[in-house]
């Protein structure tokens, strides 16, 4: 029949929220980011077919000016009207830089005031996973305790006893004040655990 029991519903599993989602204006910088990226991206790809069709262009800018004179169609390709375009996608480059580099100041500023509300909102949740740590590290201290007491005995009845193998939890550090006490004192202090 326990087949037929219904499942307990899984309890929501806790998310932390994105910086974007905290911040509308982190968001905004994104964006604004990904669209200087894609701006970018199609300035270097057009800076890039520019520069193959000026290497390619083996016509003299005497040849060119010639056969304007003379009134002959062209390709509609003009060197010097590449290379300034060339030049313009530099300057427009070094400028989509600058901008980047004032984008990740202000996300820095952004993402420490988003930080800010995201830990507000997590406090309780992140609260309740260190309380929870402590309580294991208690029960772990317990034991060890437990285990320095059966060791204790067994060197005071002077039994040889390595045939056991010695397995100190010595991660946890000293059973009176060990790494646990540290980490329970720096929980208490920071009002995670009573």
């Amino acid at each position: 029949m326990a087949l037929l029991k219904k499942a307990a519903p899984a309890a929501e599993e806790f998310r932390v929220p994105s910086l974007e989602e905290s911040s509308t204006a982190y968001a905004a910088l994104i964006d604004k980011r990904q669209e200087l990226d894609q701006l970018r991206s199609g300035l270097e790809r057009e800076r890039s077919d520019l520069i193959q069709q000026i290497e390619a262009d083996t016509r003299t800018a005497s040849t060119v000016r010639v056969a304007e004179l003379l009134g002959d169609e062209g390709d509609g390709f003009s060197k010097s009207h590449a290379r300034a375009r060339v030049a313009e996608i530099a300057r427009q480059l070094g400028d989509i830089e600058q901008a980047h580099r004032v984008i990740r100041e202000r996300l820095s500023v952004e993402r420490g005031a988003a930080s800010v509300k995201i830990c507000d909102q997590v406090r309780a949740e992140y609260g309740r996973r260190v309380a929870a740590i402590c309580k294991a590290l208690e029960a772990a201290n317990a034991a060890h305790r437990e285990y320095e007491q059966l060791k204790n005995d067994l060197e005071a009845e002077d039994v040889a006893w390595t045939r056991l193998m010695p397995m100190p939890p010595r991660f946890l550090g000293d059973v009176r004040d060990g790494h646990v006490h540290r980490y329970l004192r720096e929980a208490k202090e920071a009002g995670y655990y009573a």
